[in-house]
């Protein structure tokens, strides 16, 4: 049983996270959307060591996404690297999400999520997961966080 007390120094940005590498997992991929350009797309991806994701069905078709992580974070990049770029290639009114998840494979005793939305305007909004405990300490206030632990 782990008990998890409120991290008050959550580092947002995963890549400064210092977790031992042969240990540390990362998983983040894409929503499908439409690019204007395919052929930039695949080399963006090919510029970036991103595996595409190609829409073949349904809602899907004709839409593109992409893997940038399946396994080790080290070996994978960051969507900030290359996202002036994939904006521009995205279709009016489109939308790109990018869901991480990135933990200590030993144990869990700490897991970090986000989630980054760019749209064709350029604009970008990131939500982070322990962006919880502010939210509800806003929300709720007569909860008592230094006092918060949860039980895995």
């Amino acid at each position: 049983m782990f008990f998890l007390r409120r991290n008050m120094t959550y580092e947002d940005d995963i890549s400064k996270v210092n977790i031992d590498g042969d240990d540390f997992i990362e998983k983040s991929r894409s929503n499908y959307f439409k690019v204007k350009h395919f052929d930039e797309f695949e080399e963006l991806c090919k510029q970036w060591n991103l595996d595409i994701l190609y829409g073949e069905h349904g809602l899907r078709e004709g839409r593109v996404g992409f893997i940038i992580s399946d396994e080790n974070y080290y070996f994978g990049t960051s969507i900030h690297d290359f996202k002036d770029e994939l904006v521009e290639n995205l279709e009016k009114g489109e939308v790109c999400i990018v869901k991480t998840v990135s933990y200590n494979k030993k144990h869990l005793s700490e897991i970090y999520g986000r989630i980054i939305a760019l749209d064709y305007k350029g604009r970008e909004k990131t939500i982070i997961l322990n962006d919880i405990y502010e939210v509800i300490e806003k929300e709720w206030n007569e909860i008592d966080f230094d006092k918060l632990t949860l039980v895995i």
